[in-house]
């Protein structure tokens, strides 16, 4: 998965290199971001409570007007991204700078990460664009946590590495609907629930769940 964006700031150069050379910024944007931990000065740890709970490594690499942002995690799941940000003094007008933002992902859940991305360009276009407008603005609900009637959808039984299928399903089903997704085995279970392609909220972590597990997708009526 690849994600291309662009946008115009009157921010100071500087002010802009700062801001990208400081992985917070970026990283909280993870799903359930927790923490970072500086292993040194371009080498990072990103803990996330995520679906799993787990440590990604993450690598800068700070050139003269480049910044890129290498995440790996080679245990399950497997994960694999890059974040590049180019800033260049727009053509014929200097006291503006281009930004291009290329974002690629090879891992599971890509459209929740595909979301999160989004969220992350609208937040720096809010932040430095001349418009300070989003075309890409995404919608947000409040969860409301009253018990209501819901209705299943499918159910069954799967290998806790493929779980990401079932996940893809319940995000596109939330488009139109609330969606809970359980999934259990013997007594450890983990509940997600998706709104409009959202995960907005989760109680356990897929990271107590072992080898093949139940699961009971539900949705709002």
């Amino acid at each position: 998965m690849e994600e291309i964006f662009k946008l115009t700031s009157a921010s100071p150069y500087s002010e802009l290199l700062e801001y990208f050379n400081n992985p917070r910024n970026i990283m909280k944007y993870i799903p359930m971001f927790n923490d970072i931990i500086n292993i040194d000065e371009n080498t990072f740890l990103v803990k996330i409570g995520w679906i799993f709970n787990i440590d990604l490594k993450v690598f800068k690499i700070s050139n003269k007007n480049r910044i890129t942002y290498i995440v790996e995690h080679k245990s399950f799941p497997s994960i694999v991204g890059k974040l590049d940000h180019i800033l260049e003094p727009k053509q014929g007008q200097q006291n503006l700078t281009e930004i291009n933002i290329i974002f690629y992902y090879s891992g599971p859940f890509e459209i929740i990460v595909k979301l999160q991305a989004r969220k992350l360009y609208n937040s720096i276009q809010k932040q430095f664009s001349v418009n300070n407008y989003s075309n890409l603005k995404l919608e947000e609900k409040e969860f409301n946590e009253e018990k209501t009637q819901m209705k299943t959808i499918l159910s069954g039984t799967i290998d806790i590495q493929n779980i990401d299928t079932v996940i893809s399903k319940a995000i596109l089903e939330s488009k139109e609907n609330e969606i809970e997704l359980i999934i259990s085995k013997g007594d450890t279970s983990i509940k997600l629930i998706f709104i409009d392609g959202t995960l907005v909220k989760q109680i356990g972590s897929l990271s107590d769940l072992k080898g093949r597990s139940k699961f009971l997708l539900r949705k709002k009526e």
